[in-house]
């Protein structure tokens, strides 16, 4: 306790103990007995306050004064350890606050596994489409395309989105060729596929051709799965990169 606190609560404490908290009581008492210049104050506040006493009480109090200041002396009191508890909350929530971000940050950092890493590039190579298969029926689909890709092409999977709609997305690559494919599966309760382009000599598949960079546009259907359809985004000539070895190319 600093001595503006210190002579801040003795004018509050005054004569009676119970004006402050205990643990202010104690806090007052052991800064004014380790300090002379609070005992001078003090001292010298006390003589003023004495005379200031003697004269008060030779002057009559008209009625219901006494209650008023009392009142008044009260609300003062009142406001002022209002605000200390709010000034100490505030410090308090401000350190809550600061371990919780602290602990926060903490539990956001990821901590890496190499390890699980490699073992995940393994699977990848043993079995690409391991993942994939209930990953797919977690979506409500299967994939069953027309033609058989190649797995070990398979870069990566998930959700993309197609005209306003996630849809599920398989991404083929081949780095030899400088080729990809993106195979979107569709589903028609998302889809209308009257709209989808149909062609007389292919009844599986129709190819669109953009005129500026070549990409390619093939739509794939298998007539097991009429609710299905494959759009399959790619450059190149054709989808024979993609598919598995020893395989004719549609």
């Amino acid at each position: 306790m600093d001595c503006k606190t210190a002579r801040l609560f003795a004018e509050l404490r005054g004569g009676r103990d119970d004006e402050l908290p205990p643990e202010d009581n104690a806090a007052l008492d052991q800064h004014l007995s380790a300090c002379p210049d609070c005992q001078r104050a003090l001292a010298a506040e006390q003589r003023v306050d004495a005379q200031i006493s003697r004269a008060m009480k030779a002057v009559p109090i008209p009625p219901r004064l006494k209650s008023r200041i009392l009142d008044r002396i009260a609300t003062d009191r009142g406001a002022w350890m209002r605000k200390r508890f709010y000034q100490v909350a505030a410090a308090a929530a401000a350190v809550i606050i600061a371990v919780g971000i602290f602990t926060w940050e903490r539990q956001r950092r990821v901590k890496l596994n190499v390890e699980e890493l490699a073992v995940n590039a393994d699977e990848q190579v043993e079995d690409p489409m391991a993942k994939v298969g209930p990953w797919l029926a977690a979506q409500g689909v299967s994939y069953q395309p027309p033609i058989p890709f190649d797995p070990r092409l398979l870069a990566f999977h998930g959700l993309s989105e197609l005209q306003g709609k996630q849809v599920p997305t398989l991404y083929y690559r081949s780095f030899e060729r400088n080729v990809f494919a993106q195979v979107y599966i569709l589903k028609d309760s998302d889809f209308d596929f009257a709209s989808l382009p149909q062609s007389s000599n292919d009844p599986y598949s129709t190819e669109i051709v953009s005129p500026r960079y070549g990409h390619r546009v093939k739509v794939l259907r298998n007539p097991e799965q009429p609710k299905v359809a494959y759009l399959v985004l790619y450059n190149g000539d054709g989808l024979a990169p993609f598919l598995k070895p020893n395989l004719p190319s549609s």
